[in-house]
């Protein structure tokens, strides 16, 4: 299976996103989401804003599950609405 999104869309989609990843941890975790197969699962703890949950989803299987636990409910909060200002 091909990713969800290319390298270059998912720096994209990321951009306006607040945190501190740099774009070449970005491509670290594409590359390693890459590798996933279907049932995989790919754990992510203590997400901030989501760039990087969005880079490693755009980069897995879409078959592959993403998950990912806020550090701080504010983010979580922040989250949601990026999330509608999407929807």
């Amino acid at each position: 299976m091909t990713a969800l999104r290319t390298f270059d869309e998912a720096l994209t989609a990321v951009r306006d996103v607040d945190g501190w990843m740099s774009p070449d941890q970005a491509e670290r975790l594409y590359r390693a989401a890459l590798s996933t197969r279907p049932g995989d699962q790919i754990v992510e703890i203590g997400s901030f804003r989501g760039r990087s949950t969005i880079v490693l989803a755009s980069a897995a299987n879409a078959e592959a599950t993403v998950a990912a636990r806020f550090s701080r409910s504010s983010a979580l909060t922040s989250w949601w609405r990026s999330m509608a200002r999407v929807a």
